[in-house]
């Protein structure tokens, strides 16, 4: 599957290890895998591999010390005899070895470990085997590098990010695993609310959004596949091939430079760490740390990056490697195959110059170094001639570039990128106003589709400008094949409409293509980031120094609201991990509520059972007199409430919860209040003050608040918007910063700005842009006005059902729609005469039920319509229509009811 980051992948894979290892820990959580204080799980990885481990080590129960770092050799590679030594170690303490991550490529040096003797020991202790190939994995696709990566066909499962070896587009990482359906066993949670058996083809089986901690995916793959299917394997292998060898040569020019430093002669994928040594530092032999000592003090690497920087001539990372090097090391990336030797050695040529034009490096005599050794009186006090006179000159570009070369090259591009945005123009956007009389989707079953369009990965025959032609078509399968977001008769209730803004948004996220991990790598949007949550928290509320970020989907918002909840109530947690606590905790939520919340218990090792449901009212929300009454149960047996997750809009019925008296629940009882606007939270950019006052009161008294810009709002996927009212909160349950990976203290407060250091997703796409430059375009007012619409039509179209009660009739005629949603059975012309009499009738609403999935059936397969069709709690399934689009009218509505009448009149 496509995951939201090589972070997330890797913490996927930690949770797919632990039901492995423990079968009923989905269910059970930790107080399955040992008693309190007792058996333990615990994974190891090397200590140069990513730091994002501990994030999921923390996320997961573990805690930090259930996620063992082990020594690496002189190559920077795990070390086998100190694996062992900890794995014995681990159980002679009674903790139960679960996984053993082999990297691909560490973040510095590139290091990839022994993986057919880490096959080996994995298997002997039962332990699950996984390959992170974030940064070195492409080499699977190189016959001549793929030796690199022996062992790998041995892995429970391996990793792979295609943004980093082959310059893919941000995000692109994918995670296989050896096991059929492990992922979908892992995660799924069969829930009815979203994926009822469907009347038009096998859902169990191509249904994707149970699978994954997510539930709305961003379509990631097409880059991947896009890519691969334009270039194929073997230009793809080329490209990896080209990388090496500029890493080889990068290394030479290196080694022939008397001012550098290699970390390592060899390095083993596309990476190079080194330093530079300045003749104001020189070596001396009996101080053997002197020189290294002496660059750490004066901050000379940290000095050169930070000028070129400046200077607007270069950015390279600076790192730090404490087992293998006593000072910060530029790690040059040579993954972009456009790169050529001319660019090498003008990188080189600047760093060098740099070097040698700090007149700060000058040291005064005897100055007292860090380890309080006086540098001696015979030291040079001018520098040496450098071996060679580096140049200020930009190589020129060269005349031609390989068909494999992975940036966008004017000679070989600009015509497909232009007859590309005129088919996106053409053909990929819907404007409403001269294409409505198109269908919104041609829809195919699986076993058709496969039949009509081309899904392999075969190698082109072709040059890549004869292949274009080939590509365009394949452009226009794809939209042809894809349901329309921006038609006004794709009326699916979770993902409809498509704003403009957004659009132009994500097509700039595209270009910058730079991830949300440090403020170096993306200023602009880590500044939008705070601005945006500051603005919502407003809104809201709250006070205006508390925390919030941009996460992908409303799912990860819940389950990461779950994670701060329980390490909040549980602050020992963080260090020791849940099954140390002693506690049992109880998480709260609606019948009515969203699953992620369920997959947030169990993946944070609290366990399904811990999750418990609340009843509903007549209307659809939560009902407090059953929450209190489900609290004090759990605190009779013992156990620890400490979440309730209030919904504003359920995911059915659209329903807001009471959420002032929640909050009085969760302040009598210490428990965190987050509360899943998903779907209706948009309602709080509202103008109507008596609305706002119904569905929002308290919400200031919330812990945590989230919605997505993706439903009402129409934005492209995904991005869930995501507050808190604590103010330092989600720094205080993060790891401790990895100086290994965040080592820009020199330039700006990385503590503050590098977000990847606390957020759970350390390498996020830059998604805030879109909802900022859509708010930003229409304004606080505008966006009001934008819910308004919506909320004027579904008032409309209810007043229309009630008129044509013998129809339709209303799930909840008694009250007009709180959300943007109505819902509703439809009665077809033999049964209308009971229709008034018994539509009360819980038997008579059942006999409805295969009516509304045969129309279902006929209304999608005539593409004249989408529709969604959901049960909510105890109600059996019903049609859904939604009027968040404000591209839609009311006529747009009876003709979408009327579309509904014509396929279900005579059933």
């Amino acid at each position: 599957m496509i995951t939201p980051g090589a972070g997330m992948g890797n913490g996927y894979v930690i949770q797919m290890a632990l039901q492995r290892r423990f079968p009923n820990f989905k269910q059970k959580g930790f107080i399955q895998a040992g008693t309190p204080k007792g058996r333990r799980p615990i994974i190891f990885i090397s200590e140069d591999a990513s730091f994002a481990y501990e994030k999921y080590c923390i996320w997961e129960g573990l805690g930090l010390t259930g996620c063992s770092r082990v020594q690496t050799d002189a190559n920077g590679r795990m070390h086998l005899g100190a694996l062992n030594t900890a794995i014995s170690d681990s159980k002679r303490r009674g903790y139960v070895p679960t996984m053993v991550v082999g990297t691909a490529g560490t973040p510095v040096l590139g290091a990839i470990d022994f993986l057919e003797s880490l096959a080996v020991i994995a298997e002997r202790e039962k332990m699950w085997f996984h390959v992170d190939g974030q940064l070195a994995g492409s080499a699977i696709l190189s016959p001549l590098h793929k030796n690199r990566l022996k062992g790998v066909e041995r892995s429970d499962s391996f990793l792979w990010s295609a943004d980093k070896g082959l310059s893919a587009p941000f995000v692109t990482t994918i995670l296989v695993t050896r096991e059929e359906n492990i992922i979908r066993k892992s995660f799924s949670f069969n829930s009815d609310l979203l994926f009822v058996p469907s009347p038009l083809y096998n859902n169990s089986k191509w249904d994707n959004g149970d699978n994954t901690m997510q539930t709305s995916r961003r379509p990631d793959i097409i880059k991947l596949w896009f890519m691969w299917k334009a270039k194929g394997q073997e230009r793809l292998g080329r490209h990896v091939d080209y990388t090496y060898a500029m890493k080889d040569f990068a290394v030479s020019q290196l080694k022939g430079r008397p001012n550098f430093k290699l970390i390592l002669q060899n390095f083993e994928s596309n990476l190079v760490a080194f330093y530079f040594k300045p003749q104001q530092c020189p070596y001396i032999w009996y101080f053997p740390n002197s020189q290294e000592d002496c660059i750490k003090q004066k901050k000379i690497t940290e000095s050169i990056r930070e000028n070129l920087l400046k200077q607007g001539k270069m950015t390279i990372s600076v790192n730090t490697i404490p087992s293998k090097s006593r000072v910060p090391v530029f790690v040059m990336s040579l993954a972009n195959s456009a790169i050529t030797r001319d660019d090498v050695i003008y990188m080189i040529d600047l760093i060098e110059k740099e070097g040698n034009s700090q007149a700060k490096l000058l040291m005064p005599e005897k100055e007292t170094i860090k380890s309080g050794i006086f540098w001696p009186i015979w030291r040079p006090t001018t520098p040496k001639p450098a071996a060679a006179t580096p140049s200020n000159k930009i190589p020129k570009a060269p005349q031609t570039y390989s068909d494999f070369v992975s940036a966008p090259i004017e000679s070989l591009h600009k015509t497909f990128f232009t007859d590309f945005f005129d088919a996106v123009l053409e053909n990929g956007t819907y404007f409403q106003n001269s294409r409505k009389n198109e269908t919104p989707a041609h829809f195919e079953t699986p076993e058709d589709l496969l039949k009509k369009f081309d899904f392999s990965l075969s190698s082109p025959s072709g040059t890549m400008k004869e292949n274009e032609a080939a590509l365009l078509e394949i452009f226009s399968s794809i939209i042809k094949y894809s349901v329309h977001l921006g038609h006004p008769y794709d009326n699916n209730q979770f993902v409809m409409a498509l704003d403009p803004y957004t659009i132009m948004g994500d097509y700039i996220i595209a270009a910058v293509n730079s991830p949300m991990l440090t403020y170096e790598d993306n200023p602009i949007f880590t500044l939008m980031e705070d601005e945006l949550a500051k603005a919502v928290r407003k809104q809201l509320g709250y006070p205006e120094q508390g925390d919030g970020l941009v996460l992908p989907g409303g799912s990860a918002s819940n389950e990461y609201a779950v994670m701060l909840a329980y390490l909040t109530k549980e602050t020992k947690a963080k260090e020791s991990g849940y099954s140390e606590t002693n506690t049992t905790l109880v998480a709260f939520l609606s019948i009515a509520a969203h699953y992620s919340t369920n997959k947030g218990a169990f993946f944070s090792g609290i366990g399904l059972e811990r999750a418990v449901y609340v009843a509903q009212d007549e209307s659809g929300k939560m009902s407090v007199s059953d929450l209190r009454k489900k609290v004090a149960e759990a605190k009779a047996a013992n156990k620890t409430p400490f979440l309730v997750v209030a919904t504003a809009g359920t995911t059915t019925l659209g329903a807001f919860d009471p959420i002032n008296e929640i909050a009085d629940v969760c302040r009598d009882n210490k428990m965190w209040l987050h509360v899943d606007g998903s779907y209706g939270g948009a309602s709080i950019f509202s103008s109507n003050a008596t609305r706002k006052a119904r569905q929002f009161t308290g919400i200031e008294r919330t812990d945590s608040f989230n919605f997505n810009t993706h439903k009402a709002f129409g934005a492209v996927q995904d991005a869930s918007i995501f507050v808190t009212r604590h103010k330092g909160i989600l720094r205080k349950v993060a790891p401790p910063i990895s100086e290994q990976e965040f080592n820009n203290k020199q330039l700006y407060d990385s503590s503050v700005y590098d977000t990847a250091v606390y957020q759970p997703f350390p390498d996020r796409r830059g998604q805030v842009f879109k909802m900022w430059f859509l708010w930003k375009a229409k304004g606080l007012q505008g966006l009001g006005a934008h819910i308004d619409a919506g909320y004027t039509l579904v008032d409309q179209v209810y007043e229309y059902l009630q008129m044509n009660s013998d129809r339709f009739i209303l799930v909840h005629p008694k009250t007009p729609p709180e959300c943007t949603t109505v819902n509703f059975y439809y009665v077809p012309e033999r049964l209308r005469a009971n229709a008034t009499t018994m539509r009360n009738d819980p038997a008579f609403i059942q006999l409805l039920e295969p009516v509304q999935r045969q129309i279902l059936k006929d209304v999608v397969s005539s593409n004249r319509l989408t529709i969604s069709y959901k049960p909510a709690g105890d109600i059996p399934a019903c049609l859904i229509l939604s009027t968040y689009n404000t591209a839609l009218t009311f006529a747009d509505m009876v003709y979408m009811f009327n579309i509904i009448d014509h396929y279900g009149k005579n059933l």
